[in-house]
């Protein structure tokens, strides 16, 4: 055999296991959109049937509905994550990049999720100080918080979720912080993969389809940032956006 033969067959070789792998991701991703997708359709559709009867108690029926609302709340946030995955999986589209300032970013981010927060019985701290300076795109950044906030109040059952920004080293920092389930060191690059979850999150069998990480991490490339994930089980944990910045504020930390 040839060294272009050689060469030939390793390359089959490699495309037969994308081929095995793209396969892989793709009845994974069918089976966990399937059931996030049946739960509250399932949920819907039981109240709309019980909501038909017109003996129906008026306390009975807010209830229904508020639960109709929830599930339905539920299922524009998984159609909304999935169009991000896939504008990330397309290249991430045009990033409009403006001069931001992060603690104004941080603090509307908690102002907006406060119900949420407040809805588990969970406590919110807002860790800013002089404002933080960076060329992004606030409506991406934006759409990164609200993954990261909501999915620190996901895991978090008791104690206090923070979110702050500051500057440090020179680089401008967006952080979210929580007294959660944590997360074991061997799980943080697992997360950031599409469909993927803690081992934690799997047995617990807690809702998501796994793309709130993988949409963060693809808007923080998009910036040219890091993502850094943090924590350990049963200690909380900790995400920090990592950013270049474009001016320094005088308090440094």
């Amino acid at each position: 055999m040839t060294s272009y033969d050689t060469d030939l067959a390793a390359q089959v070789r490699d495309l037969e296991e994308r081929l095995r792998e793209a396969e892989r991701i793709k009845d994974e991703f069918i089976s966990r959109i399937t059931h996030e997708l049946r739960t509250p359709l399932s949920s819907i559709h039981g109240y709309v049937e019980v909501l038909a009867d017109p003996d129906l108690p008026a306390e009975a029926r807010e209830q229904f509905l508020q639960r109709i609302q929830r599930n339905s709340d539920r299922l524009l946030a998984l159609v909304d994550d999935m169009l991000l995955a896939a504008q990330a999986g397309a290249g991430g589209g045009a990033y409009h990049r403006r001069p931001a300032d992060l603690s104004g970013l941080a603090t509307a981010a908690v102002e907006q999720h406060e119900p949420l927060i407040a809805a588990k019985g969970l406590s919110v701290t807002v860790e800013t100080g002089a404002p933080v300076l960076a060329e992004v795109d606030a409506v991406r950044l934006g759409q990164a918080l609200d993954r990261l906030i909501r999915n620190a109040v996901k895991f978090t059952d008791s104690g206090t979720i923070a979110v702050g920004a500051g500057v440090r080293d020179g680089r401008a920092e967006l952080w979210v912080r929580d007294t959660g389930a944590g997360i074991h060191p061997c799980d943080r690059a697992r997360v950031l993969a599409p469909f993927r979850r803690s081992a934690a999150a799997e047995r617990a069998e807690v809702q998501g389809a796994g793309l709130g990480l993988t949409i963060v991490k693809a808007i923080v490339d998009g910036h040219e940032g890091a993502l850094r994930i943090d924590g350990e089980p049963g200690l909380g944990t900790t995400v920090t956006i990592d950013l270049p910045a474009s001016l320094h504020p005088a308090d440094r930390w």
